[in-house]
């Protein structure tokens, strides 16, 4: 029997994870009752994961260090190639040294305003799967607050019943 509420449209979760170096990139969906994850290995390869809120036990977000390290590096390179431009003698190389030291300043711009990088991790009583798509703390943090309406639905059973002791009194 077709159950025609199961197959509303889904919903695209922001954000798109993409690892360049290993050639993955990883997108979410919520439907009505689970939420999708696509994995894109090498743009050939795709794996699907269905997780129906009924079978998640926890969403977990953990810090790295990743924005911190990001941060210092960015902010050394735009001081070096700015000190570079500065102090170059030769006429033409003190303005590639501002230019540089111009594109790693908006670089590191942009990574201070999208915010904290993190990892998420959704664990069920089968797997641990990691949501890569949720790199940043603020978007982790909006799923979280769009999903938990939807677990807390999804996983209130009916009530318990109370059991009497079989005394009347």
């Amino acid at each position: 029997m077709s159950h025609p509420e199961r197959y509303e449209k889904s919903q695209k979760i922001p954000g798109t994870s993409s690892r360049f170096l290993i050639g993955v990139s990883q997108t979410g969906w919520i439907g009505s009752d689970h939420i999708l994850c696509i994995t894109s290995e090498a743009r050939f390869i795709e794996n699907y994961k269905r997780v129906y809120f009924r079978d998640i036990q926890y969403l977990l977000v953990r810090d790295t260090v990743t924005y911190r390290v990001t941060r210092i590096i960015l902010g050394s390179l735009t001081v070096l190639f700015f000190m570079f431009g500065w102090f170059s003698s030769t006429p033409g190389f003190n303005y590639v040294g501002y230019f540089v030291a111009a594109l790693f300043a908006v670089v590191f711009l942009v990574d201070l305003v999208r915010g904290p990088t993190c990892r998420t991790y959704l664990k069920t009583a089968v797997q641990t799967e990691e949501l890569m798509f949720l790199g940043r703390r603020a978007r982790a943090k909006k799923f979280i607050e769009t999903i938990t309406p939807l677990l807390e639905k999804a996983q209130s059973g009916p009530a318990p019943e109370s059991q009497s002791s079989g005394r009347s009194e």
